[in-house]
């Protein structure tokens, strides 16, 4: 009997992580906010965000192999709990006045460790619950979810904060974080086989290490997001400061509405993927067209000298870069097998954000020395040209349109240094 996409294992994964990402979305602005208030530097509070992001990918390859050797599922909800009681003391501390900078990292790391071990959990898993020629609808229908939590957290969080303060939002973060692990206990997972029984903990993540370094575009590709997104996580977090420093963005509450409008583009771009059925040319004409209109959306951005310039900017960024990570995350799923996919996945997510902690820290130490706004321009500048390279390169290109010969190859070959024959 075939499944259904929407049962209720599927839906139950759904409205945990809605609740946890509400939670999310509102705990990131006040994070950022609070330093800001607290300390008053753009340095501290890129350093935070550095140092959480660094630990998130220290662990991240550790917990992929976790989750294909434990109860993926066990993983999603203890991961859970344990951010739920981190916020819950950090909220605490703060009301009766005994939180400072170095709990708030303390916190930050610890939750990053949790979230290290979930992320690669709630990847593997989903496959799991759908059908496989549903794979496509249920990673948009995932998206799409991710996205409305997105806009509605993002379009309140600056008049939330601004009523409530960043205590009451890591409060309620907490509180978020224990909803979302009570629904995802009920979920029922399918019992899978794994053909690896015999290898230990280094040599699983090796077999892990193994497959992706073997698959020649798979690992080319990644080097191009490493790069990306060395300089566009950087841009994006001066993004909040930027609108702070600037009156014709209204500050906290702009920024709040501009980045769910961004996210609104988002959600635009992932609902229309799903209800598409494309074959491998038109699934890279759909590429090709999301780096051109993601690259436009971003210098657009260097330009803009009001709110609601910025935000047509943001949403056209948002379309194109959604439906770009959309087909990249379809992919992956083709051609990772259940087996290593845990593993795989949490070193995809190593790689693609090894970069952010030291670029979290260089532009927002830059952005004190030289001004944010440059700091900005040579991030969004940087995501354009180097996304618009990608479309001179034919292994991707193939890649993405699904050519058998490339999806399948194993064989190793260095990325700086090609032997022709």
């Amino acid at each position: 009997m075939r499944m259904k996409l929407f049962n209720k294992n599927f839906l139950l994964l759904l409205q945990g992580k809605l609740v946890s990402n509400m939670g999310d979305v509102l705990y990131s602005v006040a994070l950022s906010y609070w330093i800001l208030e607290t300390t008053g530097s753009k340095t501290i509070m890129g350093m935070i965000l550095a140092m959480q992001t660094f630990v998130k990918v220290l662990f991240s390859p550790f917990g992929g192999v976790v989750s294909d050797r434990m109860s993926r599922k066990g993983i999603i909800v203890g991961s859970d709990f344990i951010c739920g009681c981190i916020l819950s003391i950090v909220s605490v501390l703060g009301f009766i006045g005994r939180l400072e900078i170095w709990m708030m990292m303390l916190a930050s790391m610890m939750m990053a460790i949790a979230t290290a071990f979930f992320q690669p959990a709630v990847q593997a898993i989903l496959p799991d619950l759908v059908a496989k020629e549903d794979l496509s609808k249920a990673l948009s229908a995932n998206q799409t979810t991710v996205t409305l939590v997105q806009i509605i957290g993002q379009s309140v969080s600056g008049v939330l904060l601004s009523i409530f303060g960043p205590l009451m939002i890591f409060f309620g973060n907490g509180m978020s974080y224990f909803l979302s692990s009570f629904s995802e206990a009920w979920i029922q997972v399918p019992r899978r086989e794994s053909t690896e029984v015999s290898l230990t903990f280094l040599e699983d993540f090796k077999s892990g290490l193994s497959f992706m370094l073997h698959h020649q575009v798979l690992k080319k590709f990644m080097l191009f997001i490493c790069v990306l997104n060395f300089f566009g996580n950087g841009a994006f977090v001066l993004l909040l400061p930027y609108f702070m420093e600037n009156s014709a963005f209204y500050g906290t509450t702009g920024y709040g509405f501009a980045t769910a409008f961004m996210t609104g583009g988002t959600l635009i771009s992932v609902m229309l993927y799903g209800f598409l059925k494309l074959n491998g040319k038109q699934r890279y004409l759909c590429w090709l067209g999301s780096i051109l209109v993601e690259s436009i959306g971003i210098v657009m951005c260097t330009s803009a000298r009001n709110l609601m310039w910025i935000i047509i900017a943001l949403v056209i960024f948002g379309f194109g870069n959604a439906l770009m990570n959309i087909i990249f995350s379809e992919i992956q799923y083709e051609i990772i097998p259940d087996d290593k996919r845990g593993k795989v996945m949490g070193l995809l997510s190593t790689l693609s954000m090894g970069l952010t902690p030291i670029s979290m820290a260089f532009f927002s130490m830059m952005a004190d020395v030289v001004g944010t706004y440059p700091m900005l321009c040579l991030g969004f500048l940087t995501i354009a040209g180097g996304s618009l390279s990608l479309l001179f390169y034919k292994p991707i290109i193939k890649f993405i349109s699904k050519d058998e010969q490339i999806l399948q190859m194993n064989i190793s070959k260095s990325f700086f240094w090609r032997i022709k024959r």
